[in-house]
């Protein structure tokens, strides 16, 4: 009894080990089946819920089937009308004025979440308060584009007000178009729109930054409290087009992870006339190379790496970008696989597949659009600083 005992526990060592290394070295991935004793990925994917997309999202949200309706009206703001949170936009504060992200307002009808620009002035001062992000318009000629603001004064106050809406290239510092309109602080209003048509400053594929802001001049001392629910940029270009986020990706836990996204070219099906740039975005700006496809032709297969990290509350880790254009109606499959690491470089791959369709057949319409102004009445030059995430206000 005893020999049959020692002999027992060395082989039992034995393939205790061998089956450690095997499943070391195997790669890491979420089944579609759940186990005896379940856990939640670590990396998440989400729809980004952009007009044009249609997300459909596997079992432990692990993969994708993204449908992009291209068109030739398209809408290129991320997140126009802060519905649920203030997710791609950032700001930069004032002296006295800053802005806040509210769930609704409670006075007045809104479309969901709205950005609040509040603060006191000491009598005699100016300030500027502001909130902005990153867009990139298609890559077709553009042959109108109409910037809309929806608005409204919440709290009675004798100030000389700005509302100022920018084009800002970061590449040149500068400002390649601005409108402004007249805040009248002495009227409490209901949501109203204005609207700017902008006739110079952009072009195919660019990639500019959106601000939107106030300018105050208090006489007494002043209380501002100025509400925005949406801000939409209306862009009509000559072919089928799409250019936002198509998918959201999230880190759950807290800790860094390193991705990419890879083309198959062997799984997808390309259009001659497909032309489409697919890019991750970290929550705050950093970008990689993209996936770059020309005329049905691919250029580059896989980006670079991209970190992952925790978000702030109201933001998402990262964003896939697509900007596409095609001119005949037929539809184009890209299979996609997002591949992250817990090491840059090293370690075990996890790999989501992605379906990606885009279907250049239905011609959405985006909000309305009032009135026009062109005036270029005060200017907002943007400070090099690291993005900061709009808090939620009470």
């Amino acid at each position: 009894m005893f020999l049959k005992r020692t002999f027992f526990f060395p082989l039992f060592v034995v393939l205790f080990a061998l089956n450690v290394m095997v499943y070391s070295a195997s790669f890491t991935y979420y089944p579609s089946t759940t186990s005896l004793i379940p856990h939640a990925p670590p990396v998440v994917l989400m729809p980004s819920n952009n007009e044009g997309i249609i997300a459909y999202l596997g079992s432990n949200s692990t993969s994708a089937n993204v449908t992009i309706k291209c068109s030739n009206e398209v809408q290129v703001v991320h997140n126009p009308d802060f519905f649920s949170n203030p997710n791609y936009w950032y700001k930069r504060a004032g002296n006295y004025l800053n802005a806040y992200w509210l769930q609704e307002d409670t006075q007045y009808t809104s479309s969901g979440g709205i950005i609040d620009f509040n603060g006191s002035l000491p009598r005699f001062t100016s300030d500027t308060v502001y909130i902005w992000q990153n867009i990139s318009f298609p890559e077709s000629p553009i042959t109108n584009a109409v910037l809309s603001v929806t608005y409204r004064v919440a709290k009675r106050s004798l100030y000389f007000g700005l509302l100022v809406v920018e084009l800002y290239n970061v590449s040149s510092r500068s400002v390649v178009w601005n409108g402004t309109q007249l805040i009248d602080g002495l009227r409490v209003t209901p949501y109203q729109t204005y609207s700017w048509t902008i006739n110079s400053g952009i072009s195919p594929g660019a990639d500019l930054m959106l601000i939107v802001g106030i300018y105050v001049e208090s006489i007494p001392q002043s209380t501002v409290d100025f509400r925005i629910d949406s801000v939409y940029l209306n862009v009509s270009t000559s072919e089928y087009t799409y250019s936002n986020i198509a998918l959201l990706i999230n880190d759950t836990l807290n800790r860094d992870y390193y991705a990419k996204l890879a083309l198959v070219p062997q799984d997808s099906e390309l259009a001659s006339d497909l032309s489409i740039n697919i890019s991750l975005i970290g929550v705050y700006g950093s970008s990689t190379t993209s996936i770059t496809i020309v005329n049905g032709t691919i250029l580059s297969d896989v980006t670079s790496v991209l970190k992952l990290s925790e978000a702030p509350q109201g933001y998402t880790s990262a964003y896939v970008r697509v900007s596409a254009s095609k001119g005949a109606l037929i539809n184009s499959t890209l299979a996609l696989e997002l591949i992250y690491t817990t090491d840059e470089g090293k370690g075990a791959e996890v790999i989501y597949p992605i379906y990606l369709i885009v279907d250049p057949s239905s011609n959405i319409i985006y909000s309305s659009t009032k009135g026009q102004n062109n005036i270029s009445t005060a200017i907002i030059i943007p400070e090099e600083l690291s993005p900061e995430p709009i808090g939620v206000g009470d």
